[in-house]
């Protein structure tokens, strides 16, 4: 009698889980900071979203800001140094551009002139739905995770939600394609 046996690539994979924020849908308001927190701790929030107007001579705009505590970093776009916007499937791990952690990066600006004509800065200058990578630090090690922003220059915002990977050190992808595993996960 012949056995055949089938093994699924699943089952040779070590089991992470991408563990969810309890906070959502967190209102971006303008000239206050939205703090947020990977494990929904009030007390030390692992970054704080900044969106305010300003007037500078004969300029003004609006620009939206993240600020990190001491040892979060944001996936970045290495010639500009500002947050990269990213999209579904994106993976963020180790070999991704970080900022240095601690340091604010800029998402985005709309730039007037008093004659109405302007510019926008950055990935997300133009608004929309996209998704800041971000790298923390919780006590076992350096995690992996992700939030999803809605911005309007109106100036108003939404962050809508936020994940993380369970494991220190394993990259998380954002959702809405089909990843590929990490190599160091299939050993």
């Amino acid at each position: 009698t012949t056995e055949i046996y089938t093994l699924s690539l699943h089952d040779a994979l070590p089991i992470s889980d991408v563990i969810y924020s309890p906070e959502t849908n967190l209102p971006i308001v303008d000239n206050q900071e939205t703090p947020f927190s990977f494990t929904g701790s009030p007390v030390t929030p692992d970054f704080s979203l900044s969106l305010y107007d300003y007037t500078d001579g004969p300029f003004f705009g609006t620009e939206l800001d993240a600020l990190p505590a001491s040892t979060t970093a944001f996936v970045i776009d290495p010639t500009t140094h500002d947050a990269a916007m990213l999209g579904p499937g994106a993976m963020i791990n180790s070999s991704s551009t970080f900022s240095t952690p601690g340091s604010t990066v800029k998402l985005g600006e709309t730039k007037s002139f008093l004659d109405k004509s302007g510019t926008t800065k950055g990935d997300w200058g133009n608004g929309g739905t996209g998704y800041l990578g971000v790298q923390f630090q919780l006590p076992d090690g350096t995690h992996y995770g992700w939030v999803e922003i809605q911005i309007a220059f109106d100036p108003s915002g939404t962050l809508i939600e936020g994940a993380y990977e369970s494991d220190p050190g394993v990259g998380i992808s954002i959702p809405g394609a089909a990843a590929t595993p990490e190599p160091a996960s299939l050993g």
